[in-house]
């Protein structure tokens, strides 16, 4: 029985070193960017995670979320091999920077950045990719030159967006009608100052100064067309709407003013070269997918 036992302890000892020692298998190699097999199965599984538990089962969804991964891993591949020849690359304080700013909290990363290459924390590989695409969207977009020609044309064809009428205005939104009604009197009694009273009041604390408020287009929605030929200043009734009751303040009407070339050059400059690099960004994620730099 004691040899039984020392047999079996030692094929399990066996098996388990030459688990130890095997060499991990590549799923994908992507412009010299190999990613492993445990690397491969911990990204399914986050792709597993969106799915609905009966389907989870079916070997064809299976085989479209494998195919997905792949296509991502290829672009993946890519862009780090875009960034290395540009040598490109991000700190761990510049990627918890970067996850501050989406979700308002750090999270455990690896202490060294060493080289752009995959690691186990899928949070930081996304993290580096994402700022390595912010990056390559930049150069893409600094690249683009804006001949005048360029600029007239592409005025020619968005013209009517630039042109359409704007507003700003200033809002008191209150969640009831007897509070609208009362600072309604204390405005127009001048008792109070509409900015003092929306500091003061509003359900909507996104203050900003006259100069700071934001250009609406009013077909956005209907609640903001009707203001377009309004009077400027304090609006005399109060709007009602799924948010609450609406004191309003026209602060100021832009209605189509068909501005010149010349006027709206350097905004058509601007929005032209994110069009354009915005294209070319996306025309060269297509070209990765079907690079020969994939084994």
């Amino acid at each position: 029985m004691r040899t039984v036992f020392l047999n079996c302890l030692f094929c399990i000892s066996f098996l388990s070193a030459c688990s130890f020692f095997r060499k991990e298998a590549t799923v994908i190699t992507s412009h010299k960017t190999a990613f492993g097999e445990r690397y491969f199965s911990a990204r399914l599984v986050e792709k597993l995670k969106t799915v609905d538990g009966p389907v989870i089962k079916d070997s064809a969804v299976i085989k479209v979320l494998k195919e997905t991964l792949i296509e991502e891993l290829i672009i993946e591949g890519a862009l780090y091999s875009w960034a290395r020849a540009n040598s490109i690359q991000f700190t761990n304080e510049q990627l918890l920077k970067h996850l501050k700013l989406q979700v308002g909290k750090e999270a455990a990363l690896e202490d060294t950045v060493g080289e752009a290459t995959p690691t186990m924390n899928l949070l930081r590989d996304a993290l580096y990719v994402q700022l390595i695409r912010g990056a390559l969207r930049s150069r893409l977009k600094e690249s683009v030159v804006a001949t005048e020609e360029d600029l007239k044309k592409y005025h020619a064809d968005v013209r009517k967006d630039f042109d359409r009428p704007r507003l700003q205005i200033r809002q008191i939104i209150l969640a009831e009608e007897h509070e609208a009604k009362t600072i309604m009197q204390s405005l127009r009694e001048k008792k109070i100052a509409f900015a003092e009273a929306e500091k003061k009041f509003s359900l909507s604390r996104t203050f900003k100064k006259d100069d700071e408020l934001p250009w609406l287009d009013p077909k956005d929605s209907s609640f903001l067309t009707q203001f377009i030929s309004a009077p400027l200043g304090l609006q005399s009734k109060i709007y009602q709407t799924a948010a609450g009751f609406h004191l309003v303040n026209i602060i100021h009407v832009k209605k189509n003013a068909n501005q010149a070339f010349a006027a709206l050059r350097p905004q058509l400059e601007i929005a032209y070269k994110e069009k354009v690099g915005e294209d070319l960004y996306l025309q060269w994620l297509k070209d990765q997918v079907k690079t020969e730099n994939v084994s």
